[in-house]
């Protein structure tokens, strides 16, 4: 469970409210786990699986490779090798990644993660897949229309367009 730093009360207005809901998540987040620990301890021990997350991840990802999200689900199988023998399983790993496809994967989701950090700061106006809410429409064209000559700009300046 999270605690409110000691300089909270110095922090600008903003931050302190991001970590008002930073704190505020993770209680709810707590009590949620003491609740099921004591109402369903069967699902409390499939919470903590050891290495759950690396074992869940290929599944909630591979659906999500159609939308062009391969690298999160890349990262997940890159997860599963490394941790192979810690699953507990008793035949090798079928899959395997050489060092340059780990080098490049990590080269690619520099990139990615760019995009993701765009996108979550824009999480309000803009989702990903493009809907905003009406009365913000203005506002998404204005910066999309700017982002759009700034690249056109950029591009010109390196000769690409």
């Amino acid at each position: 469970m999270l605690k409110f730093p000691e300089n909270f009360k110095e922090l600008k207005d903003d931050e302190k409210q991001r970590i008002r809901q930073q704190v505020a998540s993770s209680i709810v987040l707590h009590l949620y786990e003491m609740n099921i620990a004591k109402e369903n301890p069967r699902l409390n021990k499939v919470f903590h699986v050891e290495h759950g997350r690396t074992r869940g991840e290929p599944i909630s990802f591979a659906s999500d490779t159609w939308d062009d999200d391969i690298l999160p689900f890349r990262e997940s199988l890159i997860r599963v090798e490394r941790y192979w023998k810690e699953l507990g399983i008793d035949v090798p790993c079928p899959i395997h990644f050489t060092e340059d496809e780990v080098q490049s994967h990590l080269k690619d989701a520099e990139g990615w993660n760019e995009v993701q950090d765009f996108w979550d700061s824009i999480a309000g106006l803009v989702s990903s897949d493009g809907w905003t809410p009406s009365d913000k429409y203005d506002d998404a064209v204005a910066l999309f229309s700017e982002h759009r000559e700034t690249g056109l700009k950029d591009m010109k300046e390196e000769g690409i367009f």
